[in-house]
């Protein structure tokens, strides 16, 4: 499963430690790749397409505030199978669901 869905290569470990925390880390990753493909399931949507949608929502930054940028519809369409919302900006210290 960590094969396919994370792309898991051999691993040149240092120490047991190091190894461990590369497997708790691929795990990690694992369970967050698969809850979003089960969520993401009824939208007919998979989490590593919604990934690389999402790595095109850009902000801006201007001091304390950061400003999202209109996301397009299929951003919105994986947020609301997420039942996400996009907020248009951000303040330091005042987040959304605070």
């Amino acid at each position: 499963m960590s094969k396919n869905n994370v792309d898991l290569l051999p691993l040149r470990a240092h120490s047991e430690e190091t190894l461990r925390g590369h497997l708790m880390l691929s795990f990690l990753a694992s369970l967050a790749h698969l809850f979003l493909n089960d969520k993401l399931k009824a939208a007919r949507l998979n989490a590593g397409n919604a990934i690389l949608v999402y790595r095109n929502l850009k902000c801006q930054v201007y001091g304390h505030e950061i400003l999202v940028k209109e996301p397009v519809k299929s951003m919105n369409d994986i947020a609301k199978a997420l039942g996400l919302t996009i907020p248009a900006k951000l303040v330091e210290g005042k987040y959304p669901g605070n």
